[in-house]
């Protein structure tokens, strides 16, 4: 006689999703940062190339901390939280910049910085879903 088991999964896949999401794009952005520094300070028309290849290296570490985070069975649910802290920190930061002129944009700078906010938005409101729907369980 065969028997089956049931496996419930512990944690939520779409908050591992969100986490190795969110840690995709910081080292894809990481990479960017470092290898076009000096065309994209050109394009934001603000900083220095060692300012972003020093942004690069700090996504490469964050992304591999995501990782980690992602990775750990369960899911320390108190790093997912502080991960949509960070992220929402940077929406709530690049909305002061583009609202006050802090920083001398180009256009194309103004308009940059403006769709990593959504696209940062978008990744922290996926994760705080996962995180609430995990609360729930």
């Amino acid at each position: 006689m065969a028997t089956q088991t049931l496996v419930q999964p512990t944690q939520s896949n779409l908050l591992r999703f969100s986490l190795r999401l969110d840690s995709v794009t910081a080292a894809l952005s990481g990479v960017l940062l470092i290898v076009a520094a000096q065309p994209i300070v050109e394009f934001l028309g603000v900083g220095a190339p060692w300012m972003m290849i020093a942004g690069g290296v700090v996504f490469l570490l964050y992304a591999a901390d995501l990782w980690w985070i992602s990775s750990r069975e369960p899911i320390n649910r108190t790093l997912a939280l502080a991960v949509v802290a960070i992220n929402a920190l940077w929406v709530l930061a690049s909305a002061v910049i583009l609202v006050t002129n802090w920083l001398p944009l180009t256009t194309g700078g103004w308009w940059a910085v403006a769709v990593v906010a959504d696209v940062v938005a978008i990744i922290a409101g996926l994760q705080f879903y996962a995180w609430w729907k995990e609360s729930r369980r």
